[in-house]
């Protein structure tokens, strides 16, 4: 009975960390939480008091930026497919990573998956379930994660009808921290994802990424099972947006050309009836004298 006691613990914290990751990890990408992001700078602090301290004692050179892969490297023709990959530099002890991606739906759109692809991406140990209403979509995930003995869970990209005009991803870690005997998290620079998008026309457009999250595989101190251990994040910075260069629209431009004749026709005629209004007033005027 002695052995089996103090056997039990373990796996019942081994459960509830990777419940806590995962839940942690979630909440990176609710709703709430993505709509205040945008205004919001890459490195502000969540709402546990421990992130403040974790910014004063991390290295900051860790870095979340894109970078788009096009076939020919020349502008995307309408209805071509192009890559945005996700990636990042100088990062240590990665366990969970989350991020969105803003884009303009005028100009181009992530690829959904078919109807009868069940598995959204490549991943280690398994993946996260997607809600009702999110739309799986084309790209890989959980690669640079794939390389850390700790497993991870992913799920994405997707779309959610909830936040418009974004794609979302995550991949959570699901081993206990190394405080507690677990292993170390990734570290390095990779690829965290990579998105398909198609081009719908147009002369250019931006990729932004709206928010992105990272997670160290240890917890903060003191690392006692018996208390409530709180995950921390990894501060970094975010790159700008990317200039995708588009092709074959036509339409935009097409119309532009219509308003700018309908324009000249205009003010032509309007000139043309001007002048024929003088010259008839000029020549009533010279025959009444």
């Amino acid at each position: 009975m002695q052995n089996e006691t103090s056997t039990r613990p373990p796996l019942r914290l081994i459960g509830w960390i990777a419940i806590v990751a995962a839940l942690a990890a979630m909440f990176l990408i609710s709703p709430s939480y993505a709509q205040e992001t945008p205004d919001a700078s890459p490195d502000a602090p969540d709402a546990s008091p421990e992130a403040p301290d974790e910014q004063d004692t991390q290295d900051t050179s860790t870095r979340v930026f894109l970078e788009v892969e096009a076939p020919t490297g020349e502008p995307v023709d309408k209805g071509d497919t192009f890559l945005v990959h996700v990636m990042v530099s100088d990062v240590e002890g990665l366990s969970a990573f989350d991020f969105q991606l803003g884009y303009d739906p005028d100009r181009i759109e992530p690829v959904p998956l078919d109807a009868d692809d069940n598995v959204s991406t490549p991943t280690v140990d398994g993946e996260l379930g997607v809600g009702g209403g999110d739309v799986l979509v084309d790209g890989e995930l959980g690669q640079f994660v794939a390389d850390s003995p700790r497993g991870s869970l992913c799920s994405g990209p997707f779309t959610r009808g909830t936040l418009q005009d974004t794609v979302l991803a995550l991949c959570v870690g699901v081993a206990p921290p190394p405080c507690l005997g677990g292993p170390a998290g990734v570290g390095g620079s990779g690829r965290l994802g990579t998105v398909v998008f198609k081009s719908r026309g147009g002369e250019m457009t931006d990729i932004v990424l709206l928010q992105s999250g990272l997670v160290q595989d240890d917890v903060e101190p003191p690392c006692d099972p018996e208390d409530e251990l709180a995950l921390v994040r990894i501060p970094h910075e975010s790159g700008g947006p990317v200039t995708v260069l588009l092709s074959g629209g036509g339409s935009s431009s097409t119309l532009l050309i219509v308003i700018i004749a309908v324009v000249v026709v205009v003010v032509l005629g309007a000139g043309l009836g001007g002048y024929l209004v003088y010259q008839r007033r000029g020549a009533a005027s010279a025959a009444s004298e």
